[in-house]
């Protein structure tokens, strides 16, 4: 057997957890060898099975796990594309599916550059499953890119283009006098409060926690009440409610583990444990395991989309108010890490709190939940 197979199969051998693959000082951080090849794509053009998968291993260890992620977060949009428009967005690609697709990242509000990226990451989704690269950038297509870039330069030097501010809390109590002042029924308060505080205190992506469907949902991603436990920590010598969620499919995902993210009580305006119970009281839904912990009276899953429609009914006119950007429900992700900004914790520190990609993120996932909670309860409290 060649030398590289040999190596390749060693990779598997000792790596590979399931087709994942653990960290290893074997392995170098930046490449894993989990990628968008897929298995099929060799296994149709090699004799030996057993070179089918070294192979596979070996052209998913050919780009860097960032570049992999990238690329499948165009794939994952590819998808919602199919779901939202009802148009067959399976490979391979024709000209009208790219301009279909271009279309809708557009409708999304993409910038020139993330549709550049997905149009990249739908290119290499072609050459991972076995299909030529077609024609993805035909010239009409380069123009609509062109012409976007264009337009955005514009937006920016006539000051018009607002990017998305993260919720601080000045803002969060903003956002909890004009909920006060709102002619919704008390359920629809307590539901968009109780969403609003969860996604701050715990840093969360807005579909960690809710569903992209009203009439349907994935167990996959949307919090369901299986996720939800409500336990105690001690966090500096204090006793302290918290509640501990398990995030299914986080970003960073440990080997396919999830995560689990530890969320205080606050003992201020914006508790989330308050929030929550308060919730629970008032919407009344029978808590079945698998079903979405934030749904509607009428039974109906609470959206990413639902959220972003009430906070253009609670802020939507105070852009005197908070200038230079636009509060949407990806937001509340931001808050706790732009406080900490704020009071000069470190980089590693700020990464880890948000979950965003870094070893230190890993370090982070290794210290105990109340640790971890003391985080967004210090810049609450103020301290």
């Amino acid at each position: 057997m060649p030398h590289i197979l040999r190596r390749i199969y060693f990779v598997i051998n000792h790596v590979c957890v399931g087709d994942l693959v653990k960290p290893s000082s074997s392995v170098d951080p930046k490449f894993s060898g989990r990628g968008l090849v897929q298995l099929s794509a060799l296994q149709s053009r090699l004799k030996d099975s057993k070179s089918a998968v070294a192979l596979t291993t070996l052209a998913n260890f050919g780009l860097a796990n960032r570049t992999w992620a990238t690329y499948g977060s165009a794939v994952n949009n590819l998808r919602r594309c199919e779901e939202e428009t009802g148009i067959d967005m399976s490979l391979p690609f024709d000209p009208d599916k790219v301009l279909e697709f271009v279309a809708w990242m557009k409708a999304r509000n993409l910038t020139s550059k993330s549709m550049s990226a997905y149009l990249s990451g739908i290119r290499m989704y072609h050459i991972a499953s076995g299909f030529a690269e077609g024609v993805l950038r035909e010239p009409l297509v380069k123009l609509i890119l062109k012409g976007q870039a264009n337009v955005e330069k514009i937006e920016n030097l006539l000051g018009r283009k607002k990017g998305k501010l993260p919720v601080t809390v000045s803002i969060m109590k903003l956002l909890k006098l004009r909920l006060g002042k709102v002619c919704w029924p008390m359920w629809e308060v307590r539901l968009v409060w109780s969403v609003m505080t969860m996604a701050w205190s715990g840093s969360m992506r807005v579909h960690e926690l809710l569903s992209r469907k009203k009439s349907s949902f994935d167990a996959q991603t949307t919090l369901v009440w299986r996720d939800v436990k409500l336990t105690y920590v001690m966090v500096e010598k204090e006793r302290v409610e918290t509640i501990v969620l398990h995030v299914k499919s986080p970003k960073i995902d440990r080997v396919g583990a999830g995560d689990e993210i530890a969320i205080s009580e606050l003992g201020n305006f914006m508790c989330p444990l308050s929030a929550f119970k308060k919730y629970r009281e008032e919407i009344k839904l029978k808590e079945e395991a698998g079903m979405p912990v934030f749904r509607v009276k009428s039974g109906a899953c609470f959206t990413g989309s639902d959220l972003n429609q009430k906070l253009k009914k609670l802020i939507g006119d105070l852009g005197d108010k908070i200038p230079g950007g636009v509060v949407t429900s990806h937001s509340f992700r931001a808050g706790v890490a732009s406080e900490m900004a704020k009071r000069g914790h470190s980089e590693e520190e700020l990464m880890a709190v948000g979950r965003w990609s870094s070893q230190a993120y890993q370090l982070y996932m290794g210290l105990p939940l109340a640790h971890r909670a003391s985080f967004a309860r210090k810049i609450a409290l103020g301290d």
